[in-house]
């Protein structure tokens, strides 16, 4: 008889990470749950932190919200920035961009893959890890898409900080939502 694997808080992190970062927000829901009441799972803040995201982006701010105020534990400060930024980027106008995303998929999905790039999530690290004020330097291999230029032009203005990203072509360096590149890259 072959043995059934068991599932712990560890592999459904790796489940709603995996969501999250595809943007299956339907399977997300269905696999929380089901830890929760199958798996009598308690969510730990690494669960909330990948839903919220997925929520948020989503376009579900309001719910990622009231899924905070209900957690079963204390919010750290990842699920905090994560929902500030977001609700504070759409309030500054932003709307994604999905130009570059040249998958045949839906544009919702569309949507979630730019919001999951590299540079976006070691930018929501770093803010959570330094202090007000501190200066981010990120590297990444690849050139940064243009959704990404937009959304970090964005958040330099409204976190008021300055950030320099190194990709493969040059260094940008953004300050009050403006680039050094001159938005030519």
């Amino acid at each position: 008889m072959k043995e059934k694997a068991l599932l712990d808080h560890i592999t459904f992190v790796g489940v709603l990470a995996a969501c999250r970062h595809g943007g299956f927000l339907d399977e997300g829901w269905m696999f929380f749950e089901s830890m929760v009441w199958d798996y009598r799972i308690d969510p730990i803040v690494q669960h909330y932190t990948c839903m919220v995201d997925l929520l948020g982006h989503s376009g579900r701010v309001d719910q990622a919200y009231n899924l905070i105020t209900q957690m079963r534990v204390m919010p750290d400060a990842c699920v905090w920035e994560l929902m500030r930024l977001e609700g504070r980027m759409k309030e500054a106008g932003y709307v994604p961009g999905t130009r570059s995303v040249f998958h045949d998929v839906e544009d919702d999905e569309k949507t979630n893959m730019v919001c999951s790039h590299s540079e976006r999530l070691a930018i929501a690290f770093g803010l959570i890890s330094t202090l007000p004020g501190t200066r981010l330097l990120i590297t990444k291999n690849l050139r940064v898409c243009e959704d990404c230029h937009v959304t970090i032009k964005f958040i330099s203005k409204i976190i008021e900080r300055e950030m320099t990203i190194r990709d493969v072509n040059r260094y940008h360096h953004f300050k009050d939502a403006i680039c050094s590149c001159g938005d030519f890259w």
